[in-house]
């Protein structure tokens, strides 16, 4: 311990508007195939919660409230962060209109539509994209994630799906957020 001392992973995060800049171009949402359309909801997710792929892997269609201008997320299993007397989480959003190609509200909608005729009985949000399209990993969101980050030009090599949270949060430190909001959503 006392020659090789634990380090952070992170020194340093990459820039949050790359990756939105990046992903303004993906739209409209009707024009996005599938697979962009998933993972383009996954990485909005992930910056805007702040949250681990495990929690976005647990989101349940029946724990989400989609109001015309909001969303609300209930997480009810056990999560990394559970404790007794601290179980799940929940987080909630409002709609973008300023600009609605980075609208999670609008992209929610979109992919739970589209998906609604594939996914059977499955009732977690995220599905694959492929067939048999069932439910999928935690895995399997952050490859999606690490996927688009590429795309956008950050470096995969050096920053994995993870670093989605201390780069959002990061950002919503510059932006002013107060940091009893940043520590309630990302958990």
């Amino acid at each position: 311990f006392n020659l090789k001392p634990p380090r952070p992973r992170y020194n340093d995060t990459w820039d949050v508007s790359i990756a939105l800049t990046f992903l303004r171009r993906w739209s409209p949402a009707k024009m996005l195939n599938l697979k962009q359309l998933t993972q383009k909801l996954c990485l909005l997710l992930a910056l805007i919660s702040a949250q681990r792929a495990q929690t976005l892997h647990l989101l349940n269609l029946d724990n989400i409230k989609l109001k015309q201008s909001s969303v609300t997320f209930k997480v009810d299993e056990l999560l990394k962060q559970s404790r007794p007397g601290q179980h799940g989480c929940s987080f909630s959003f409002k709609s973008y209109p300023p600009d609605r190609r980075l609208c999670v509200v609008h992209y929610l909608r979109t992919y739970i539509r589209r998906t609604e005729a594939i996914r059977g009985q499955e009732h977690r949000l995220f599905i694959s994209h492929t067939k048999p399209h069932n439910r999928v990993s935690s895995q399997t969101i952050s490859r999606w994630i690490k996927e688009v980050l590429s795309a956008a030009g950050i470096d995969t090599a050096r920053y994995k799906a993870h670093s989605t949270r201390s780069a959002a949060v990061s950002a919503a430190s510059r932006a002013n957020v107060p940091v009893r909001r940043m520590s309630a959503h990302g958990g």
